[in-house]
């Protein structure tokens, strides 16, 4: 029995002794690599191809790789005296033109014309008569390619001819505006990088965006929602705003770019619709997008606003508006503010009152309202701060016991500390001093516009003043409540009189006491005699 070695022999001297049994396979194999690699070329050419007019400039590539403009300038002529109107074919012609460079004349007889070198690739070979033909009549185009890279840039359409198209009309260049402008949203990526790395007052991006109209913007549109919206990123929130700063430099042609970023799923172009509305002060616009968008998205557009933007919308907006309930929520004092003189004008006024008067609200609107306050403030001012009472007790106080105010507003203000309510007299006793000061007589005058009501807060406080340590300070502020109950001059504060005249805490107070008592009881005589009521 054979070993296998000696098989294997056996069948090697077989295929030898019949060559065709070996010659047979290797061909197959050749053909077969043969085609792929032919297959192969064609995809690639198919690849590069960036105009439908430009379909044979791509079979001299390798002409431009060589540095030899020939073949590809023939190939331009024949796309331009195909379609004239090509204007594609033609700014790469012109293109090609800006980098050649004259050569020296060719050394060749009339009788002998030859045209320039050519690779050795069978198609090129074919077509060097036509070539050479062609080059005679244009003479100017022998030149040679100096920076062939960027010639083959801009027939690619590629982001590093992109990037200096965007540069140079960036920094105003004519040709460059033009070609941008033909090119459309082809280069929105590419002015989108270059805007991220401009500072933020360089308004440069803007402008050349604004002139590439809403078809740039849309492209700047897909740029962003290209990112995923979950990632978080300072990046892509500078992104954001540019593409909002466009938006509103665009006004009414970027709308319905907007309209269908809001109908999207991406979250950075659904919340820049609804930015763009407020932005733009549209308030049919934001309430339309309001409708396809979720009430979370619409109340944290209303959060990211300044205040002076949704006021302008208040005036619009109507009751029932998702937009309208989400500023009802917004608890920003700036923010109500704002809306405190247009909600009167609104369309919907009574939503606007009822809000304004809900305690959340007053809690974070009086502070404010009452540091303004004045003789001069509007009525519906004061009506507010009459609905907040005592949470508008304390800056109004202020201004009561001011020496530096006009009387007019001291006069205003005590007017209104007389209906706050309850908590008016505390917050006046909380302007007095341990020690006589200016504002002693307006303190006085403050506690006596509040009339009857104000007579048994003074008792406490009379009360409490007793209980003080310090017997200066002691003497000093109950003197100012005994002047105050005399001022009042109703029985309700003689009898509180009278009771601080016969404790035996402080004989100071009781001694003021009694002389308010008696400088009161001489005057009730007087008015008697005199006939007064």
């Amino acid at each position: 029995m054979q070993s296998a070695t000696e098989l294997a022999g056996d069948a090697l001297a077989f295929l030898l002794a019949e060559p065709v049994l070996l010659e047979v396979p290797i061909l197959l194999v050749l053909v077969a690599v043969c085609v792929w690699r032919d297959r192969r070329s064609a995809r690639r050419a198919e690849a590069i191809r960036a105009h439908g007019a430009l379909d044979d400039l791509f079979l001299g590539i390798e002409a431009w790789c060589t540095r030899d403009a020939a073949t590809t300038v023939h190939r331009l002529g024949r796309a331009l005296e195909a379609d004239p109107g090509d204007h594609s074919a033609a700014r790469l012609l012109a293109e090609a033109r800006l980098w050649l460079e004259p050569a020296p004349p060719a050394a060749t007889s009339p009788a002998e014309p030859r045209g320039p070198g050519f690779p050795a690739d069978r198609r090129f070979r074919e077509e060097a008569a036509a070539v050479a033909a062609w080059l005679a009549m244009v003479p100017e185009l022998q030149r040679r390619i100096e920076e062939p890279r960027r010639v083959l840039d801009a027939l690619e359409l590629n982001r590093a001819h992109l990037a200096r198209l965007v540069t140079t009309a960036l920094d105003g260049e004519a040709p460059a505006l033009v070609e941008l402008a033909e090119l459309g949203g082809v280069v929105a990526g590419e002015l989108l990088r270059q805007a991220l790395t401009l500072a933020p007052d360089d308004r440069r991006a803007v402008v050349l965006a604004v002139s590439l109209g809403k078809d740039l913007f849309r492209a700047l549109l897909t740029e962003l929602e290209a990112e995923p919206s979950e990632e978080h990123s300072a990046q892509r929130a500078r992104a954001s705003r540019f593409a909002l700063t466009v938006a509103i430099a665009l006004g009414p042609a970027a709308e319905e770019g907007l309209d269908a970023a809001a109908r999207s799923t991406h979250a950075v172009l659904r919340d820049l619709a609804l930015d763009a509305a407020i932005a733009m002060g549209s308030a049919d616009r934001l309430a339309s997008r309001a409708r396809v968008t979720s009430a979370g998205e619409v109340r944290r557009a209303i959060r990211r606003a300044r205040p002076e933007q949704l006021a302008s919308l208040a005036r619009e907006l109507g009751d029932g508006d998702t937009a309208f309930d989400a500023i009802l929520d917004d608890p920003r004092p700036a923010l109500w503010r704002a809306l405190v003189d247009v909600a009167h004008e609104a369309r919907a006024a009574k939503a606007w009152h009822a809000a304004l008067r809900r305690g959340s609200t007053l809690d974070a609107l009086a502070p404010v309202l009452a540091a303004e306050f004045g003789a001069a403030s509007p009525p519906h001012h004061r009506d507010l701060l009459i609905a907040a009472g005592p949470r508008a007790a304390e800056p109004i106080a202020l201004l009561a016991t001011d020496p530096a105010a006009s009387d007019a507003d001291r006069a205003a203000a005590r007017s209104l500390l007389a209906e706050l309510g309850d908590g008016v007299v505390g917050a006046l006793a909380r302007t007095w001093g341990r020690a006589p000061s200016p504002a002693d007589e307006h303190l006085v005058a403050a506690w006596s516009a509040l009339g009857t009501g104000a007579t048994a807060a003074l008792r406490e406080l009379f009360a409490g003043i007793l209980r003080e340590p310090d017997r200066a300070a002691r003497a000093h502020r109950g003197a100012l409540v005994i002047r105050a109950l005399a001022k009042l001059g109703t029985t309700g504060a003689r009898r509180v009189l009278d009771a601080a005249r016969r404790q035996t805490t402080a004989p100071e107070l009781a001694r003021l006491a009694g002389e308010a008592l008696a400088a009161n009881a001489a005057s009730a005589r007087a008015t008697r005699s005199e006939g007064r009521p």
